[in-house]
């Protein structure tokens, strides 16, 4: 077995047999594919899984950045902040496509007390993640 940047090839009875591996070498494609997501290339040359899920699944790791932050993909998200008159929903917009950004969130009143005109309790929400870069 041969092992150069992520490519293994394996002499078999029937010949080599090349298997593509992910950044660091732990899982391999089929792993990513077999696990419902799809091999992509980020910062040029690593090459990780795009899962649709919301955290990396047991045995994997999140990719991120050199800052730490985790590479997701989140889509819209509706909340409802209480306010005069029953309050308004609003949209995190989210980012709609892998990137190393902190999940968008806000601060919004979740309570609203019409008797004293003000409110009585903030929440904070955060925009679904949609997708996450995994290895």
């Amino acid at each position: 077995t041969t092992s150069t940047s992520g490519t293994s090839t394996t002499t078999s009875t029937t010949g080599p047999v090349i298997v593509d591996y992910l950044y660091t070498n732990v899982h391999v494609d089929a792993d990513c594919t077999d696990s419902g997501g799809s091999v992509i290339t980020l910062n040029s040359t690593k090459r990780v899984c795009k899962l649709p899920l919301s955290s990396c699944p047991s045995g994997w790791s999140a990719f991120k950045s050199a800052t730490g932050v985790a590479y997701t993909q989140t889509e819209y998200t509706l909340y409802h902040e209480a306010g005069p008159g029953g309050g308004v929903t609003k949209t995190l917009l989210g980012h709609l496509s892998l990137a190393a950004i902190a999940v968008e969130s806000v601060v919004y009143c979740s309570d609203w007390s019409s008797l004293r005109g003000r409110c009585n309790a903030k929440s904070i929400q955060y925009a679904n993640i949609k997708y996450v870069a995994c290895y």
